[in-house]
């Protein structure tokens, strides 16, 4: 359970949250990953500081930690793709084959920002824009 933070440490993180985001994404460039890192921060600051007090400077600790947590994702994920490529090049070429023939050459497609751009279309009204998005 993660105890309750004061008011002064509630609005410390409230402000940093911008802050840390912005340094972790313009250092690690993967949006959807530092905002996963730095919500983990979070978490381990209200977790750690009521009972260790705050650190000297918590904006600094917050981008340490975030660093350190997409750091150790990234690290998952390129040993996550070297485990899938020994896989892969465990099954015989022709099965390969097979395989990538029952895709129909469908490839999938991330809509959310075309998804994004239809919704700000200045045809919609104001509510119909905010509904969608």
């Amino acid at each position: 359970m993660v105890p309750t933070l004061d008011a002064r440490t509630q609005r410390l993180l409230r402000d940093a949250a911008p802050e840390v985001l912005g340094v972790v994404v313009r250092r690690y460039r993967d949006f959807a990953a530092c905002e996963d890192a730095v919500q983990e921060a979070f978490i381990a600051a209200a977790a750690q500081w009521p009972h260790e007090g705050l650190p000297d400077n918590p904006r600094a600790w917050l981008i340490h930690v975030a660093s350190r947590r997409i750091t150790d994702h990234v690290r998952a994920e390129a040993a996550r793709r070297h485990r899938e490529s020994l896989v892969v090049s465990m099954v015989p070429p022709e099965e390969q084959i097979a395989l990538a023939a029952d895709t129909d050459g469908a490839t999938e497609r991330d809509d959310t920002l075309d998804l994004l751009f239809m919704s700000c279309h200045p045809a919609l009204s104001p509510a119909s824009a905010i509904a969608l998005a």
